[in-house]
């Protein structure tokens, strides 16, 4: 008599939906759970609440620099650093400048911004690197006068109107 243990082994029901049963499995069915239970309890991660793109204004601007010649000086070449940082980093330098003078931003006069935006100019040129500093084709940056340039953006009855502004020269 041969004795397989198989056969004495009732064979598996298959489920009744195979394929709501592979789904079940599949790891990609937590998002469908997760989604479920931010309904639930009324959590709407990942489609955040918050009104971050719910409108734009009708302001902004943006920075960039200049050579003595007027060139534009490509931020993230020669100082490793891109405008939206610079930007940033001059907002932090305008904050602390507030600070240490009790000022709110409404209270600053061009004579402040020109502080900042030298201190922001100084700054870069110190932190970059020197082998960038050596190169001959960034000595009007490093060995001249770099602007700050401020562009102001308004839209304003269907139309864009820029004004740009020199900040501070160092």
């Amino acid at each position: 008599m041969n004795s397989d243990p198989t056969e004495s082994l009732p064979s598996p029901t298959p489920p009744k939906h195979p394929r709501l049963h592979a789904f079940l499995r599949h790891p990609a069915s937590l998002l469908v759970w997760f989604t479920l239970a931010s309904v639930l309890i009324e959590e709407q991660y990942p489609v955040s609440h918050f009104p971050m793109y719910s409108g734009f204004g009708d302001t902004t601007w943006y920075i960039y620099f200049k050579t003595a010649d007027g060139d534009p000086v490509q931020a993230k070449r020669v100082f490793k650093n891109t405008v939206a940082r610079c930007k940033k980093r001059y907002g932090s330098l305008r904050r602390d400048y507030q600070k240490e003078h009790d000022k709110t931003r409404s209270q600053l006069v061009a004579a402040d911004h020109t502080i900042i935006g030298g201190q922001l100019i100084a700054e870069l040129k110190r932190k970059a690197p020197d082998k960038v500093k050596r190169k001959r084709r960034h000595d009007a940056v490093f060995n001249g006068d770099v602007t700050l340039v401020r562009v102001d953006i308004l839209y304003r009855d269907g139309e864009f109107t820029t004004h740009s502004r020199d900040i501070a020269t160092r």
